[in-house]
């Protein structure tokens, strides 16, 4: 046996080993070194300071959008809904889902309706909002409680013409599919997006001014009056 091979042959391993083990050490040390140091941040004076309206620039906004979504034809000056017309004793959540400015109501046409017990967080609504705006619908939210803020953020999606949405808060929810079809939402399912199909309702419009609601040409089981009979306004309060 030549000893010197066996040798040298165990050195380069060794070396091998060695060069290994720095090699990852090394790399160990980066690695912490990446983690303990603090994130690159962006620098204040770089960002534009953002803009902010006026309270009396958005009054002039809401007036403006709500002026501009009037049709030329003037239908949602008179809605079709007569004083037979199945009513609901809640009325809109906010005055930013009136878009017929001069009865100060809010008319959604063909909406779907999603009826739920409660709206506590607004995570819980973008997946209800995309099937609406998939189906190209208005959406009518009707539920005994709803966050102040979400009723917000849809008011003002709705002034800018983003969204044609509409907030309703009844305590009789559990109505409310009589009148529309479909059936009323648990928060809980709403929270983990489950809201089947069979779930919403539907209505030819749904009318709404600060105190009541109208539905027309409802999909519940509620009789209601036939359309060809329907009168282009109804009494003025």
């Amino acid at each position: 046996m030549d000893w010197s091979t066996v040798i040298v042959a165990g050195v380069a391993a060794l070396v091998g080993v060695v060069v290994a083990f720095v090699a990852d050490r090394r790399r160990s040390q980066a690695r912490r070194r990446i983690l303990s140091s603090p994130p690159q941040r962006t620098s204040l004076e770089s960002l534009a300071a953002p803009e902010y309206l006026s309270s009396d620039q958005v009054r002039s906004l809401r007036q403006t959008e709500r002026a501009a979504r009037l049709p030329d034809d003037g239908a949602l000056r008179h809605p079709p809904v007569t004083s037979d017309q199945p009513e609901l004793a809640a009325g809109w959540a906010s005055a930013d889902f009136i878009n017929d400015p001069v009865a100060r109501r809010a008319v959604m046409w063909d909406p779907m309706v999603l009826m739920v017990e409660t709206v506590t967080r607004w995570q819980y609504l973008p997946p209800v909002i995309r099937t609406a705006l998939d189906a190209d619908r208005a959406l009518v939210v009707v539920a005994s409680s709803i966050d102040e803020s979400i009723v917000t953020t849809l008011g003002l999606n709705a002034v800018a013409g983003r969204l044609r949405c509409l907030c309703v808060l009844t305590d009789q929810v559990a109505d409310v599919p009589r009148l529309v079809g479909g059936e009323v939402v648990s928060s809980a399912d709403l929270a983990a997006d489950y809201v089947p199909a069979t779930s919403w309702g539907r209505c030819e419009a749904w009318v709404a001014d600060s105190d009541h609601s109208w539905i027309v040409g409802g999909f519940g089981t509620q009789p209601q009056p036939n359309s060809s009979s329907r009168s282009s306004s109804m009494p003025k309060k």
